[in-house]
């Protein structure tokens, strides 16, 4: 079985040929121009946070590697990220989830399961949206 960064390379070039990006274009920052994060209609922040949750559970990089690897200048990003894409894949949201399950799709064939990462759980709370709707 080949290492984990090599593995981890070989995915992220997956996932970006999958969704018709390249590595270079995942890297581009868009702060401050007022543009969306678009790229022939790829969100490319939620292919960043899909691939970084993932890479994260998944291997044993640390996290400046994959920030390296996912296109982010720091690895606090990821961090800071970890609640929302938490509380994404929880509910399921129709922006993010097809990210995530193309990831679960490309990446999980190629590495083992022998990665016991102690699952994220996210700091809010989560809301229970079945009660939100008896009530209503």
């Amino acid at each position: 079985m080949c290492s984990y960064k090599t593995a981890a390379n070989k995915i992220v070039k997956d996932y970006c040929q999958s969704y018709g990006v390249t590595l270079e274009d995942i890297a581009k920052t868009y702060a401050r121009t007022g543009r969306a994060k678009l790229l022939n209609g790829v969100h490319l922040d939620r292919l960043r946070m899909a691939l970084s949750y993932f890479l994260e559970m998944r291997t044993d990089l640390s996290l400046p590697v994959i920030a390296s690897l996912c296109g982010y200048k720091c690895h606090s990003t990821i961090c800071q990220n970890r609640d929302s894409i938490t509380f994404y894949i929880e509910m399921e949201d129709k922006e993010f989830y097809p990210y995530w399950l193309q990831v679960l799709e490309v990446g999980s064939p190629l590495l083992p399961n022998d990665v016991k990462r102690k699952i994220y759980k996210p700091k809010r709370k989560v809301l229970n949206f079945d009660l939100l709707k008896k009530a209503v």
